[in-house]
């Protein structure tokens, strides 16, 4: 592959559909990107979110936590939520296509599940009777599943979990604007820009990359530099 040459919105992840997957670089903390660094149990509320570009209508993992939750994405039909610990395994409408830019989000608490497609909700579903909110003590993967299949094929950017389910109109900020100043609740992020996946969150949570992938420009909506760290300089 040639260099890639940066877009509008800095660089973007690009991996080819064969193994690639970005997972703990060192755990420094108890349970490695998802649970404050103190806390054994797991969350009781989060938002998964990114900008994706996928190049195949296929089933494809955008990211899981073993033993807690994966987010699966079917171009032009659904994204799909699994908690594996209660058997819940459900499917929300997605229209996102291949080759075009989509941000998707996933907000869990115990009363509501919601599916937001470029900021606007696409569906809704009440997890109370299954989401088991306690931790597995097991890493996160992003661009495939913990067993290494349905690995994603396409782009993605600026991978962001919060530890609270954000509103619709937080989705809608984070999409369009680079943060003036980190929310307290976000506690991972990873913009793509710098050739690695350092997290600006300013908690520390960088990844390592493992098989094959590549930068491309990325054209996804906005640009991706932080301001302002709580934990750590720009």
């Amino acid at each position: 592959y040639s260099d890639p040459v940066a877009g509008t919105a800095g660089y973007a992840l690009f991996l080819d559909g064969s193994y690639g997957v970005i997972s703990p670089e060192a755990c420094n903390r108890n349970d490695d990107f998802v649970h404050p660094c103190m806390e054994v149990a797991g969350l009781s509320e989060f938002t998964v979110a990114a900008w994706v570009r996928p190049n195949s209508t296929g089933n494809m993992t955008l990211a899981e936590k073993p033993g807690e939750w994966r987010i699966d994405i079917i171009v032009g039909r659904s994204v799909r939520i699994r908690f594996p610990k209660s058997g819940f395994d459900e499917s929300l409408l997605f229209n996102g296509s291949a080759s075009n830019w989509t941000h998707v989000a996933v907000t869990v608490n115990l009363l509501v599940l919601v599916l937001y497609e470029n900021g606007i909700s696409t569906g809704s579903i009440s997890p109370s009777s299954y989401y088991n909110a306690a931790s597995s003590g097991l890493p996160l993967y992003v661009g495939t599943s913990a067993i290494g299949l349905f690995n994603f094929s396409g782009a993605i950017d600026e991978f962001r979990i919060y530890e609270r389910a954000i509103s619709e109109s937080e989705i809608v900020t984070a999409m369009k604007y680079p943060d003036p100043q980190v929310p307290d609740d976000l506690i991972l992020r990873w913009n793509f820009d710098g050739m690695d996946a350092t997290d600006s969150s300013g908690n520390f949570n960088d990844g390592t990359f493992t098989g094959a992938l590549r930068w491309v420009p990325s054209t996804c909506g906005f640009g991706t530099r932080v301001v302002t760290n709580r934990n750590q300089d720009v």
